[in-house]
């Protein structure tokens, strides 16, 4: 038998075809958030260890809301409300336009109305001027008299000096009306003169709340200055003569 040789040519090398089209796509860090949460829900359905939540505060520090409305397709139903509530709060406190916008996203009508309060309440924290602004502006619907009556509150107790400026910018209506009232009622004559809070009287169109402003601040004046009271009482051309002896035989 002859002796064997040794070729000194290298082995070939076999290639072995790969099927790119098979090769899964790229994560976005969006994707994996949301597969980290579903794992965390199937170990913790109920999430006692509170690491779903902690994932979801991280997710609203880092201001990535998109990403956190994303995550509420892993949350279970009975926590979805609560999750949206605080959402929809942070992201209103830090980009509130684009919170009211994605409201839109939010299908179950019970929970997109505890969402938009949570909006509201986030807004209303931090900028009531600019709540009022954008409820100004919107149809008129539930949601904005909501959005408007909450922003005149806490705008009356943080600026009443600015609300009052704005709502001199106001057509007549229903909107001032409100305003005016709330403004006379949240105030006495440490923020505005008895003057001030008359001529706002003397634009409301609403009857009901003409005369519980009217009412309250001519109470008030009466005690800081009666003349000065009375005589606006006798001139105010507006009043009724059966109002305006009621007030004048009553007065000290």
């Amino acid at each position: 038998m002859p002796p064997s040789t040794v070729s000194s040519e290298p082995p070939s090398t076999i290639t072995i075809p790969i099927n790119t089209s098979a090769t899964p796509a790229s994560t976005t860090p969006a994707e994996k958030s949301l597969a980290h949460l579903r794992d965390l829900f199937a170990q913790d359905p109920s999430d006692q260890n509170g690491r779903a939540a902690e994932l979801l505060n991280q997710t609203c520090r880092d201001k990535q809301f998109q990403t956190a409305l994303a995550l509420i397709d892993a949350v279970p139903r009975d926590l979805r409300a609560d999750w949206l509530k605080i959402i929809f709060n942070r992201w209103a406190q830090a980009q509130p336009n684009d919170a009211m916008q994605a409201l839109d996203k939010v299908g179950d009508p019970d929970e997109r109305a505890g969402a938009f309060q949570a909006a509201v309440a986030g807004w209303n924290s931090s900028d009531p001027a600019g709540l009022a602004n954008y409820a100004i502006n919107e149809p008129a619907s539930d949601d904005r008299d909501y959005a408007l009556a909450s922003a005149l509150e806490n705008w009356s107790l943080q600026d009443p000096t600015a609300l009052a400026t704005w709502l001199n910018t106001l057509p007549r209506g229903a909107e001032f009306d409100y305003g005016a009232a709330l403004m006379i009622s949240k105030t006495d004559g440490a923020n505005r003169t008895p003057e001030l809070a008359m001529q706002w009287v003397e634009n409301i169109a609403d009857p009901a709340l003409k005369q519980t402003s009217f009412t309250r601040v001519i109470a008030e004046w009466l005690k800081t200055d009666s003349t000065a009271a009375k005589q606006y009482v006798a001139s105010a051309t507006w009043l009724a003569n059966s109002a305006r002896s009621k007030i004048l035989n009553a007065a000290p």
